[in-house]
């Protein structure tokens, strides 16, 4: 019955696919705060994140070493490809780092929801590259979510919870 119009109360099924795919992705997303805070109480969170992206390189090797990381049309060379990835990979762990140490200080949904925040600076930081603002709907998310983390701050249960903010 692909293409015929959804059954009343029903979502078509290109549209449930990919918002079961979200909720998916959020479980996922949500229980590795419960993971990494667990898992650096067996080891410290520098031995953590050593092995976190030891596993993460070799799982990506083959791609990188492959032609497959080059976006079709755009011409790149291995050295730029290489050096993009050592920037990126710095400051991924830098602040995986900084995520990961302030876990060891505060709860997981802190951590969380400090996290998640990162979502709403994105528009933030766009306007300030791009200097077009966003539509209405989109600026009164983010000022929503600015004050509601005001609100979270006063909850904080140390000056560690800051350490999850950078």
């Amino acid at each position: 019955m692909s293409g015929g119009p959804a059954e009343p109360g029903r979502e078509p099924r290109s549209e449930l696919v990919p918002a079961l795919a979200l909720v998916l992705v959020t479980v996922f997303y949500g229980s590795t705060f419960s993971v990494v805070k667990r898992a650096t109480e067996d080891v410290t969170p520098w031995g953590f994140l050593v092995l976190r992206f030891a596993i993460g390189s070799l799982a990506l090797l083959p791609f990188a070493l492959g032609r497959s990381w080059r976006r079709p049309g755009v011409p790149a060379t291995k050295r730029g490809f290489i050096g993009a990835s050592v920037v990126f990979g710095i400051l991924s762990f830098v602040g995986l780092a900084l995520q990961t140490v302030g876990l060891q200080y505060t709860s997981t949904s802190n951590s969380a929801f400090i996290t998640g925040l990162f979502v709403v600076f994105t528009p933030i930081l766009a306007v300030a590259t791009t200097r077009v603002l966003p539509p209405a709907r989109v600026a009164i998310a983010v000022a929503l979510a600015v004050v509601r983390s005001e609100e979270h701050t006063s909850e904080l249960q140390s000056h560690h919870d800051l350490v999850c903010r950078l």
